[in-house]
């Protein structure tokens, strides 16, 4: 390996882990959490409202979705997301 490859592969792997960070970060408690099947949380309000899991997350996900990406497009402006 000459010297320029151990610099490269370590920024190129420290840079594919802060990207993945950063985007679980952005997502975490936005448009994963109120939808998901795995948190109690989501089961507990769909059954205290009287509603299937199902028409929650149809109901919830455009919603959802249009969140994301505007905080996925603010940290493009913002310079967080390098384009």
């Amino acid at each position: 390996m000459s010297a320029a490859t151990l610099v490269i592969v370590p920024f190129c792997i420290t840079f594919v882990i802060s990207a993945c960070a950063q985007a679980a970060l952005l997502g975490q408690m936005t448009a994963g959490f109120p939808v998901s099947p795995l948190t109690p949380a989501t089961f507990l309000v769909a059954g205290l409202c009287g509603l299937e899991l199902s028409a929650h997350q149809r109901y919830a996900f455009p919603f959802l979705y249009a969140a994301s990406l505007c905080m996925a497009l603010a940290c493009v402006v913002l310079g967080v997301f390098p384009v």
